[in-house]
């Protein structure tokens, strides 16, 4: 069980009923709800002047060291588990993206791709206006499911080449993207690589962390590779890396005495799990593995004879394609690492829409010391799953987001729930020593001021 010194436990005393609920009659830099209650608000200086209530300049720096040490405490849990999803690899700077951007933008940009395409408009000869679902990617491709689903039985196979033709544009154009940009984004990698530099000075006595991510992009192979970082993505082999589940079983060690044989864990080592798949798997047709998945570098090969990558792409059959190799294997790993004793699991950039990975953190939401912790936009509590678990008034739900007040020393450009933030400012800034190095270091300077004395 995660405790924070000095710590409210008093969060039953009022009943959230909706987000307007909760907006304090002072203005703080942004929102960190623990439960239903924005902690946050008996920390800042409360504002006599309500209507015109506005935040100081240090408000910013006193609200986040109270949610870096509330963070900190939480990565120190003995198991801890990152879900990172596409809002982690979409950064913008000066209105540009310098990353992927996540599936509303990037239908907007397929959508534009297909304004002057004459075989995609006759979709419009079925009733269905692409431009109503230019909000998400997702969404239109449940339409197109659909419409295939109630064309499967009908002679005009006019229609259902159209609706089939649709439906391959939308992977085209997903998979192009991602493989056109995987290695063009280095802000973005740098991110990733500052926020595995702060992870991996994780207590060695811990169990090493695990990333769990729905994004198809490489950011988070190339920050790690890029640091030298050790870590385990489910692949074994050199020359021929295949899917190989049992490997999330091994830990790499170091042999610190060759004639005793004593080994020990590496401490900077990383369990990488992507549950949607990756740009950089195929599925092999040569019958060498029992897990015909193998894992290659993007655009090795360009050739049409090469098996398209393996991942589950936004469509309304996301649940049922969890169900087959390898994502079965991938989603136990999940359930395994969240659903136990002593476990906490921070949500980023993920916007709660995938209903199998929601049913698997609402089970362990049933362990009593399991924590969850979620980045998001404040839109998000006005509907959906988000506003479900804020709904239920859980201490153990932590909720970390913007509000009405601008949250960076009064600019815009940086959210509480971005992923830059919770890296730059609400991870710790400096690795807390381990207590036997730290009573070492001691126990040397009072030997050593001992000695100083008695020469004296």
């Amino acid at each position: 069980m995660i405790e924070k010194p000095s710590q409210d436990n008093d969060n039953n005393s009022d009943k959230i009923k909706s987000i307007s609920d909760t907006k304090p009659p002072f203005s703080v830099p942004f929102s960190f709800r623990k439960g239903g209650k924005d902690i946050l608000e008996d920390i800042l200086e409360k504002k006599s002047d309500q209507q015109n209530a506005t935040w100081k300049k240090d408000d910013w720096q006193k609200a986040i060291k109270v949610t870096q040490d509330y963070i900190s405490a939480a990565l120190n849990a003995k198991r801890v588990s990152f879900l990172l999803g596409a809002g982690c690899s979409s950064f913008k700077e000066d209105n540009k993206e310098l990353g992927i951007p996540t599936m509303v933008p990037m239908a907007q940009e397929f959508i534009n791709s297909k304004k002057n395409n004459s075989n995609f408009n006759l979709l419009k000869k079925l009733g269905i206006d692409i431009q109503t679902y230019n909000l998400n990617l997702e969404p239109l491709m449940e339409v197109l499911f659909s419409a295939q689903k109630a064309l499967q039985n009908t002679p005009k196979q006019k229609l259902k080449n159209i609706v089939d033709n649709a439906i391959k544009d939308v992977k085209d154009f997903i998979l192009n993207y991602f493989q056109d940009n995987t290695n063009k984004h280095n802000t973005v990698i740098n991110l990733y690589q500052q926020f595995y530099q702060k992870l991996i000075f994780r207590d060695r006595a811990l169990p090493r962390p695990w990333i769990f991510t729905t994004n198809y992009d490489l950011f988070n192979e190339q920050a790690m590779d890029r640091l030298g970082i050790p870590y385990c993505n489910g692949f074994s082999g050199v020359i021929e890396r295949y899917f190989n589940p049992s490997v999330f079983r091994y830990s790499l060690g170091q042999q610190l005495d060759i004639s005793s044989r004593h080994w020990e864990p590496v401490d900077h080592f990383v369990y990488l799990c992507k549950l949607h798949g990756s740009i950089s798997w195929q599925e092999s047709e040569e019958n060498t593995s029992l897990f015909p998945i193998k894992e290659r570098q993007p655009r090795e090969s360009d050739t049409s004879a090469e098996p398209a990558p393996v991942l589950i792409y936004p469509t309304p059959m996301k649940q049922s394609a969890g169900l087959g190799s390898p994502y079965v294997d991938l989603f136990r790993e999940f359930h395994k690492q969240i659903v136990c004793e002593q476990s906490v699991l921070f949500a980023i950039g993920y916007s709660f829409s995938d209903e199998h990975i929601n049913n698997i953190i609402f089970q362990a939401l049933t362990i009593p010391n399991f924590r969850l912790i979620i980045l998001i936009d404040k839109d998000k509590f006005e509907s959906g799953v988000v506003k479900t678990l804020f709904g239920l008034n859980d201490p153990r739900i932590w909720i970390i987001s913007d509000n009405d007040t601008q949250t960076n020393q009064g600019t815009d450009k940086q959210k509480a729930y971005h992923f830059e933030t919770f890296i730059k400012h609400f991870m710790p800034v400096q690795p807390k020593e381990d207590s036997i190095d730290e009573i070492i270091r001691h126990t040397i300077e009072r030997l050593l001021k001992e000695s100083k004395k008695s020469k004296n």
